[in-house]
Parts: C-alpha cells; sequence; structure tokens
C-alpha cells in the first residue's frame, strides 16, 4: 500500500495512535484519523484504492470509524478490522478482520490483547522490511540525538 491509514476513536484511539506512530517511525507512510468530524472527513476524501486502512473499534462503535471504513471500502481500498465481534460493524466490510478478546477485570474493557496484536503487526513488518526500517529508525534517532530531544539516563 502507498499509505496505511489508521483509525480509531473513543478506547481504540490511543491503540491506533500507537501503531501509527510505530509505522511512521519504521518509514511508512502511516497517517492517524484523528476524532474530530470534519477534520476526519477531509482526511477520509484522501483515501486513494491503492492505500490501506487499518480500522479499530472496540464493543461502542463510534459512528466516524464505521464510516471511514466504509468509505474506504467503496473506493476500492483494502480494509483491516480489528474489533470484538464477528458480528460488529467493522467486521462485516473488512477485507480481513481480527477478532479481539476484551475481557477484563477494570469498568472498561481491556485493550491487552488488541495491543499485544498491534505488536505482532509491528515486529512482521519489520521482519519483512528490515532495510526500509533500520534506515528510518537511524534517521529518526539522528534526528532525535542532533536536536537534543531525549533525556538520555
Amino acid at each position: 500500500a502507498k499509505r496505511i491509514w489508521v483509525i480509531g476513536a473513543g478506547l481504540s484511539y490511543a491503540p491506533a495512535i500507537f501503531l501509527a506512530h510505530s509505522l511512521r517511525v519504521m518509514g511508512f507512510n502511516a497517517p492517524a484519523l484523528q476524532g474530530e468530524v470534519l477534520q476526519s472527513a477531509a482526511d477520509i476524501s484522501r483515501i486513494k484504492p491503492d492505500d490501506l486502512v487499518i480500522a479499530i473499534d472496540l464493543w461502542r462503535y463510534v459512528r466516524m470509524t464505521v464510516f471511514a471504513a466504509s468509505q474506504a471500502k467503496k473506493i476500492g481500498a483494502q480494509v483491516i478490522t480489528l474489533t470484538d465481534s464477528i458480528v460488529s460493524p467493522l467486521a462485516q466490510m473488512a477485507d480481513i478482520a481480527f477478532e479481539i478478546a476484551t475481557e477484563g477485570i477494570m469498568h472498561s474493557l481491556s485493550i491487552t490483547a488488541l495491543m499485544s496484536l498491534l505488536n505482532v503487526f509491528i515486529a512482521m513488518l519489520a521482519d519483512r522490511a528490515p532495510e526500509q526500517v533500520y534506515e528510518s529508525l537511524k534517521r529518526v534517532d539522528e534526528v532525535y540525538r542532533g536536536n537534543d530531544l531525549l533525556i538520555i539516563t
């Protein structure tokens, strides 16, 4: 894919931002759709048929996430979804759907399994494009160090 769009809102927002950031640091063109409705609509209009959309949504499905995945599917982009049920609106429109366990002991759903799966995705991509990832990480590290952006203890 030329671009990998990552979409998530609500409880799924932080995992989506984590995935998009990790992909960008690895040298992939991976914008994250933000939760704000009008900005998201503008971003959705930029999705192309040769893009990949990764949509993440759990339990109370956010209308904008489902809409973005639906629009991507309409224009012919590949859609991968990570959701908690194979009967969720996202799973129904996906080219590939991953069902994520969300049971936990907190007042909210657990994202432990989701974060583990995202780490597997990241590791697999690093394994498939090791030179790209190495060069990208090297450039990012040079920017960090060259501009004193990190506190190293």
